[in-house]
């Protein structure tokens, strides 16, 4: 990366750690436009290099339901009955999701960072007194003993037996499914 796209990315990477509207980084891009571009450069910008695009969904304004699937065509929350548009036609909030196939790709796209995913739960000591991470704990531990079982058959392979193998979390940040 150039130096540049370095300070550009952390703009970027700092605006979202702050958890930063858009609207609140646009004013800052005005008011300071040799510091901050604007927002659709910068966005179109870490698109470019990471070869990762954005998707944009509508979701309701109370984090009741994303407009996805069975609900793509409702024109209000089924929950709540918020609408979902505004007057003018724009969505009244959307979230946007960073497809996670490509990520997983852009990792192991990367020699160095490929060899430290393949080898950083080897590296973790599950008899450690003080667990510092999920492959210390016990649900981790349990899945490696027992064989993978998909569509009513046990496979011939164990959870997370090939160093390859990924162990995901779920974060959803701004909608809440269980309300």
């Amino acid at each position: 990366l150039s130096k540049d796209d370095k300070l550009l990315f952390k703009g970027f990477y700092n605006k979202m750690n702050a958890h930063l509207s858009n609207a609140q980084y646009e004013s800052f891009s005005a008011a300071y436009p040799e510091v901050f571009p604007r927002l659709s450069y910068l966005e179109r910008r870490v698109e470019s290099v990471s070869g990762i695009k954005n998707v944009s969904y509508d979701c309701c304004i109370n984090s009741c339901a994303a407009y996805t699937g069975g609900l793509t065509n409702l024109e209000a929350c089924p929950h709540c009955n918020a609408p979902r548009f505004k007057p003018d036609g724009k969505p009244v909030r959307q979230y946007q999701y960073l497809p996670l196939i490509p990520q997983l790709q852009g990792q192991y796209a990367n020699a160095e960072r490929a060899a430290l995913l393949s080898s950083y739960r080897a590296r973790q000591d599950p008899h450690s007194l003080e667990m510092t991470d999920v492959f210390q704990g016990k649900i981790y531990r349990e899945l490696r003993k027992r064989y993978i079982f998909v569509n009513d058959q046990t496979l011939k392979t164990r959870y997370f037996d090939a160093p390859q193998d990924i162990a995901m979390g779920l974060s959803t940040d701004g909608f809440g499914p269980f309300k």
